[in-house]
């Protein structure tokens, strides 16, 4: 008797920019665990070089995989464990001038990496991260601090208000440790009460506007693109790429000018996107030829018919490049000559049927 052999199933979901696969021989009747690298998640993969750990997703029977159930406790920051590294090194105190700036600067690095930790996360509800690294640093800067006798006012105050603040960002509520919640708030009122009753400043500036304290990172630069034949280079947030491609991109028409596009940093202030680019600082060869011819000092006496050719030009080469306000100052270079020469009525009307 001749068996007939089952085909393979497979199970493939993209969740959050990874592709999770399983081959199943036989029909799935438990849940299989797939793992890939947290740094493939598609935010993290951004700056792959910071993250490090495995995510991990179950296939249910009938290939099912439920997004909300994306295991990512063990993805991990690289620039947290080490900062994690560095205050444990001071949690005997600071006892120099170096030393407390140390102490700061770890702070405000710890502040930036937790911000951009969990805006990083993928928008999918139910996951959530792991602060342990976070929280472990935290509670070396609070001892650090409290054994830091020497450390003056204006220093200690921006040392407990980034303690302060980072414990404010952590999400205790949607974080892998249950008891992270009680931990941080703890941290928080200690760092509250060597305030001693003054206000918090901002951690990053020491600023006194804590509705708007800056979170410590960068946009990322725009990525280096290539559309329509112009090669746009990698751009910083916030800064205009020029190009002197406006003849490349109205060819085979005679245009000149510089193409510009502006580098947009997203509304987490975290990524940067490309908008759309800008056109109108192209000119028309043809459109500046009749301007010059305008500008000249004998321009006064063209004939009505020389004033008529050149309209009907500028009419013809008017779509050429979508700067719509220099053809339309052209034509009132025209309609002003022609008023300068008090034409008659009749001569008057023919030539603004021309224009029209």
């Amino acid at each position: 008797m001749i068996s007939l052999q089952t085909a393979p199933t497979i199970c493939q979901e993209v969740i959050a920019g990874v592709s999770f696969r399983y081959v199943a021989i036989r029909p799935l009747t438990t849940p299989k665990t797939l793992t890939k690298s947290c740094r493939s998640l598609q935010n993290f993969s951004s700056n792959s070089a910071e993250y490090t750990g495995s995510v991990s997703i179950r296939c249910k029977p009938g290939c099912v995989f439920v997004h909300s159930e994306l295991d990512l406790c063990k993805c991990q920051s690289i620039p947290i464990t080490a900062v994690k590294t560095d205050l444990e090194k001071l949690r005997s105190g600071a006892t120099n001038a170096t030393q407390i700036a140390d102490l700061l600067n770890h702070l405000r690095t710890l502040n930036s990496k937790v911000r951009l930790f969990g805006l990083l996360k993928p928008k999918i509800n139910g996951p959530k991260l792991s602060y342990d690294d976070a929280i472990q640093a935290l509670k070396y800067g609070l001892q650090s601090l409290a054994a830091s006798g020497a450390v003056n006012q204006k220093s200690s105050d921006n040392i407990a208000s980034c303690i302060i603040e980072i414990g404010n960002v952590i999400p205790v509520t949607n974080t892998c440790n249950s008891s992270d919640a009680a931990t941080v708030a703890m941290m928080v009122n200690d760092a509250t009460s060597k305030l001693g009753g003054r206000k918090a400043v901002c951690c990053q500036d020491g600023s006194s506007n804590t509705n708007s304290c800056p979170p410590g990172y960068e946009a990322s630069p725009c990525k280096s693109i290539q559309e329509d034949s112009v090669i746009w280079p990698s751009t910083p947030s916030g800064g205009v790429a020029k190009l002197s491609k406006c003849k490349t991109t109205f060819s085979p028409h005679p245009v000149v000018g510089n193409l510009t596009r502006t580098c947009k940093k997203d509304s987490d202030g975290i990524f940067s996107n490309w908008e759309n680019v800008d056109r109108c600082a192209c000119q028309s060869i043809h459109i500046n030829s009749i301007q010059e011819r305008l500008s000249r000092k004998f321009a006064k006496n063209y004939t009505l018919a020389y004033l008529n050719q050149l309209a009907s030009f500028l009419y013809e080469k008017w779509d050429v490049v979508p700067n719509r306000p220099r053809p339309i100052s052209v034509l009132g270079q025209i309609f002003n000559i022609q008023k300068r020469r008090q034409l008659s009525d009749a001569t008057y009307a023919a030539y603004m049927n021309v224009t029209a």
